[in-house]
């Protein structure tokens, strides 16, 4: 058989089933390696410690600089809408006050 499922190389894995009287032989992806779940901690490890020790300022500066432009735009549109319900108010008033004169 050259071929498993369309998989190739497939034979090698079926003349591993074959050689251990049917049994499948056990997924590398499932077993669990203790050198490189070490190797997997301490990268993790260092990576945060890197990233903590660079990175973590500059993103809080980034977004406490974000949330400071948002607040000040958000104030700007509530002055900008009073400032607009202020000017209507008063363009009503010479609008009803024009209509009164003529």
């Amino acid at each position: 058989m050259d071929q498993i499922w369309g998989i190739p190389g497939g034979e090698d894995l079926h003349e591993s089933t074959e050689a251990n009287g049917g049994a499948s032989a056990p997924n590398p992806l499932v077993q669990l390696d203790p050198g490189l779940f070490i190797w997997t901690i301490l990268t993790f490890l260092i990576l945060f410690y890197v990233l903590a020790k660079f990175a973590w300022k500059p993103l809080l500066t980034a977004l406490e600089s974000r949330e400071n432009t948002i607040k000040s735009a958000l104030e700007d549109a509530e002055k900008a809408k009073t400032e607009l319900e202020r000017l209507n108010a008063e363009s009503e008033e010479i609008m009803a006050k024009a209509r009164s004169e003529a």
